[in-house]
């Protein structure tokens, strides 16, 4: 699918190995990331929900985009946090829901890079 899940990510630049400090974009902050999802409309949706308290109806889940839709699947998972951040729990990990405008970048950085 089209979700992205992102393990880690860091808004401390000094604590990246010395060779990741010329990454093309530099740490982001959680306000920026927050922002980025809400301009997600995937994204965007998903939290609308979730802070409603509710699950989705079937007929929410399909009346969605298909990008909605993969999210959707893993709703149990998924959860905000104290920041307002959309993440997805992995075992006893908290994954960043990576928005649509940081998937090449990030991707970029953590393929070609390293």
């Amino acid at each position: 699918g089209d979700a992205t899940w992102i393990s880690a990510i860091t808004t401390n630049i000094d604590s990246l190995p010395p060779e990741d400090k010329s990454a093309s974009i530099g740490p982001l902050s959680k306000k920026e990331i927050g922002e980025a999802q809400h301009r997600d409309s995937a994204i965007r949706k998903v939290i609308e929900l979730k802070e409603g308290g509710r699950n989705p109806t079937t007929r929410e889940r399909q009346d969605n985009s298909i990008g909605t839709r993969e999210y959707m699947r893993e709703w149990k998972k998924l959860q905000i946090d104290d920041e307002g951040i959309l993440r997805r729990r992995a075992g006893s990990v908290l994954q960043v829901v990576l928005p649509k405008e940081y998937r090449n970048i990030v991707y970029q950085e953590l393929h070609d890079k390293m």
